[in-house]
């Protein structure tokens, strides 16, 4: 195999910060889509001097708060270790016995 290059194999560490970096940019996505819309809306207001109807600012607000519902799902979705722990947070709250 002359002129091809050998694709160095991964090593554990270097997987798991992979992993680690992608749950974050996942969060932080979710974290600025989610609060976006509410910061929009509330630096639009007081420069144009304008009202703003009461259902965008409600769902914008209550899109932010969805931020805070995404989270653990998306920790429990990118990292083994978090769902191992909220795996057994659930057994212990159901009175379930840990196999």
């Amino acid at each position: 195999m002359v002129g091809r290059k050998r694709k160095p194999k991964e090593t554990a560490e270097n997987k798991r910060e992979r992993k680690a970096w992608r749950t974050l940019a996942i969060i932080t996505g979710t974290f600025v889509a989610c609060w976006t819309p509410f910061f929009l809306v509330s630096l639009y207001r007081p420069i144009c001097r304008c009202t703003i109807p009461r259902a965008v600012e409600t769902v914008t607000a209550w899109l932010g708060y969805l931020n805070s519902a995404l989270n653990p799902i998306i920790y429990t979705v990118f990292s083994q270790d978090f769902r191992a722990a909220f795996k057994k947070i659930v057994r212990r709250l159901c009175l379930l016995k840990e196999y």
